[in-house]
C-alpha cells in the first residue's frame, strides 16, 4: 500500500517519513509490508488511507497538477483539508490515528458489519433494521444519496437485511445489498457510537473530550470554505 509512490517520488517518501516521526511508529513498514490484520485494524487503516492520499496528491502537485478546489467525505475530509493547506499533515495523521483508536474500540473487532442498501429510502431503510433488530443494535448510519443507505450495526442483524427482500415492504424495491469489506467493516464502530450515544460511558465522553482538546490544538488556520464556495457562486450566477 503506497509503496510504489514512495519507490517513485521522493516527496511521497518524505510523506511517509513524516507521519512515521508523527505517530512515533513505521506506518510505512506496516503499509509496504503488512501484515494485512493489523494493517486492516481501523486505527491503522485511517492514518494509512490518509499517509497515501496526501503522498499521492503531493506526487501530482510535484508534476504540475494542482487543484482549484479540494473536497473529501468522512475520512476524505482530513486528506482534503491537508490538501488545500487548512490542516496540517502531521496535525491530521495524528488526529485520524485517535479517530480510528477510539472507533476499533467502540465494538470488538469482528463483532459488527456495514451493508448499503440500494434502491430504498431511508424511512423504509429505518422501518426494517427495526424489524429485524431483535434486540440488537442496527439502524441506518449514512445517507450516501437519494437510494443508497448504509446501514450498521451487530453483524448477525445486518446479515438478516438480504432475507427481508423476500418481504413485501422490500420486494420490487431493493436492488441489491453489498456487504462492505476492508476499512468500512470497522468504521461502522464510529457509526453505532454515535446512533446511541446515550448508552455512552464515561470513558467514551472522556475520549470525546480528549479529541476535542486535540483538534483545538491544530493549525489556526481553516476558513468557512462552505461561505467561500456561495460567493464564488453567486458572483458566477
Amino acid at each position: 500500500m503506497g509503496r510504489a509512490l514512495a519507490e517513485a517520488f521522493p516527496v511521497c517518501r518524505q510523506t511517509f517519513a513524516e507521519a512515521d516521526e508523527a505517530l512515533g511508529e513505521s506506518l510505512s513498514r506496516l503499509c509496504y509490508e503488512g501484515p494485512a490484520d493489523r494493517l486492516q485494524l481501523t486505527e491503522n487503516t485511517q492514518p494509512a488511507i490518509l499517509t497515501v492520499s496526501v503522498a499521492a496528491y503531493r506526487a501530482l502537485e510535484s508534476l504540475g497538477h494542482r487543484a482549484s478546489f479540494m473536497a473529501g467525505h468522512s475520512l476524505g475530509e482530513y486528506s482534503a483539508h491537508v490538501a488545500a493547506g487548512t490542516l496540517s499533515f502531521v496535525d491530521a495523521v495524528r488526529i485520524v490515528r485517535r479517530r480510528g483508536r477510539f472507533m476499533q474500540e467502540a465494538v470488538p473487532v469482528g463483532a459488527g458489519a456495514m451493508a448499503a442498501v440500494l434502491g430504498l429510502d431511508a424511512a423504509t431503510v429505518a422501518e426494517v433494521c427495526r424489524e429485524v433488530a431483535q434486540g440488537e443494535v442496527v439502524a441506518p448510519a449514512n445517507l450516501n444519496g437519494p437510494g443508497q443507505v448504509v446501514i450498521a450495526g451487530v453483524r448477525a442483524a445486518v446479515d438478516l437485511l438480504p432475507s427481508m427482500k423476500q418481504s413485501d415492504q422490500i420486494l420490487g424495491h431493493c436492488q441489491t445489498i453489498d456487504q462492505l469489506e476492508t476499512e468500512a467493516d470497522h468504521v461502522m464502530r464510529a457509526a453505532i457510537a454515535r446512533m446511541f450515544r446515550e448508552e455512552a460511558d464515561a470513558r467514551q465522553l472522556i475520549k470525546v473530550k480528549e479529541m476535542v482538546e486535540l483538534l483545538e490544538e491544530v493549525t489556526d488556520r481553516c476558513e468557512d470554505v462552505a461561505n467561500i464556495i456561495e460567493g464564488i457562486v453567486l458572483e458566477n450566477a
